[in-house]
């Protein structure tokens, strides 16, 4: 056992609910100071890799530090900033009706694709307390082919496996 060599990968990521149980300026402000901290880092570090999701989340970097915006697109370019989600904010997934989905993946959609030159195939949606049976059948439709979340967890239901094939409602799959 000592002679075998264990790599790690890890990946830096932030979910900030911006402006649950804060004021909007507060989210603001700690939108704008993680994505300058994770900017610094790509910078500083060659090998460091950073995911973070959310339309809103980047209309706010473009709108207060325009500076900070291109440093992203510019680490997007390279392949360490990652957008994964495309949906204009990650929203509660047991209670949103199947056109609210598709208006936020329409939105994220347009909007990365403008602004990154990409469209998005990786749902992302980490802080959901459940989520819709229709989500492999809607995200199928624009184009995803995997989606990450955290819930639900071991205590809140067991999964066989944390890696598998979500077949929502049995006309689509995702790799969850």
């Amino acid at each position: 056992m000592a002679d075998k060599k264990i790599i790690v990968h890890m990946i830096g990521s932030a979910h900030i609910d911006p402006v649950w149980l804060w004021r909007k300026p507060a989210g603001v402000i700690e939108v704008l100071s993680t994505c300058r901290s994770a900017a610094d880092l790509l910078d500083q570090h060659s090998e460091f890799v950073f995911c973070r999701s959310d339309v809103w989340v980047y209309e706010i970097i473009e709108k207060y530090d325009p500076e900070l915006f291109e440093r992203i697109q510019f680490h997007f370019k390279e392949g360490r900033w990652h957008t994964p989600g495309g949906m204009y904010i990650q929203p509660d997934c047991n209670i949103p009706s199947a056109p609210a989905f598709k208006k936020h993946l329409e939105l994220g959609q347009d909007y990365f694709t403008r602004k990154f030159g990409e469209k998005i195939d990786v749902g992302y949606n980490v802080d959901s307390f459940g989520h819709s049976a229709s989500i492999p059948e809607i995200f199928n439709e624009y184009g995803f082919k995997s989606y990450v979340m955290m819930r639900p967890q071991e205590q809140e239901m067991s999964l066989k496996s944390n890696l598998f094939r979500w077949d929502g409602n049995g006309r689509a799959e995702l790799t969850t």
